[in-house]
């Protein structure tokens, strides 16, 4: 069985979604971003593949939220989100690790069934398993067996950055789309499609909430049938 340990990069709550502004006020984007991650962690930790969660941050009630949750922590010492990532691989260097799985802290709808379709498809001894953003120019989820086998390249036009990177290290690539792994929340558009959906209780572990867009109240509900 492959042992994969999931790195989730996640931006400090209070500068969170900052593109949500003209919908949600800051309380209300620190939150949905708190329930993003919370949602990612726990789909993660249900994961049979997954052995360990590691959140990378420089933010401490980020740190803090993740501890509770049973996961470890990496400080982010600064320098951007390659070099956090490769940070934090080489600090896994010395554990019995045989892929990394990237994992962005802010996918509403992420299931574990995804993570567990992205380590399946790493086949053999060296792999790349990348999942494109909506739009298909970014990188939603990266999957390198071994850890390091690639450079990380998140950045505009990083899928394409990815799949050349693993083309020169001959490395064997493959893609995995799902909805749970392309859908994020960081435009008013994206807010509006996600909006009813979260109300419904779309997503696995998202509590069910809303914000009242003509009030501009933010409310939570315990989540009940």
């Amino acid at each position: 069985m492959t042992r994969v340990t999931v790195l989730i990069p996640m931006k400090g709550l209070n500068a969170a979604k900052s593109r949500l502004s003209p919908v949600l006020n800051p309380e209300q984007r620190a939150r949905l971003a708190e329930e993003m991650l919370l949602n990612v962690l726990r789909s993660a930790g249900q994961c049979p593949s997954i052995e360990r969660r590691v959140v990378v941050s420089g933010d401490q009630e980020v740190l803090s939220l993740a501890l509770k949750q049973g996961a470890e922590v990496l400080h982010e010492s600064g320098g951007g989100l390659n070099a956090a990532l490769s940070e934090a691989t080489v600090w896994l260097g010395g554990a019995a690790v045989d892929a990394v799985l990237i994992l962005p802290g802010d996918l509403p709808l992420l299931r574990a069934s995804d993570a567990e379709s992205l380590v399946e498809l790493a086949k053999g001894a060296k792999a790349m398993v990348v999942a494109p953003s909506r739009d298909g120019s970014g990188t939603n989820a990266l999957l390198l067996k071994p850890p390091g086998v690639i450079p990380y390249m998140f950045g505009p036009r990083s899928f394409r950055k990815h799949l050349a990177a693993a083309r020169a290290a001959g490395v064997p690539a493959r893609v995995y789309r799902s909805e749970g792994v392309t859908f994020d929340v960081d435009t008013p558009g994206d807010w509006e499609e996600y909006y009813p959906r979260k109300r419904d209780g779309a997503g696995e572990y998202c509590s069910v909430g809303a914000v009242d867009r003509r009030a501009g109240t933010f409310f939570r509900q315990d989540a009940q049938g």
